[in-house]
């Protein structure tokens, strides 16, 4: 919607505009934060279960979130 408006943010097209540099960069930013949020997460649950976590850990996992 920043980049093209309400209406053709909401509408259909077929073919459309070409994203700004930011957008882009933005978009793919939040692809690499879905892929590693998984195992990310495992870590830190796999850490606090074992009971192997420091403040850094800690730290670390607020940091992320």
């Amino acid at each position: 919607m920043f980049c093209w408006g309400i209406a053709d943010a909401t509408g259909y097209s077929t073919d459309p505009p070409e994203l700004p540099g930011w957008a882009r960069r933005g978009q793919r930013a939040h692809l690499n934060l879905l892929e590693n949020l998984a195992p990310f997460a495992a870590l830190v649950m796999v850490a606090q279960a074992v009971d192997v976590h420091s403040a850094n850990t800690m730290l670390s996992a607020a940091l992320f979130f």
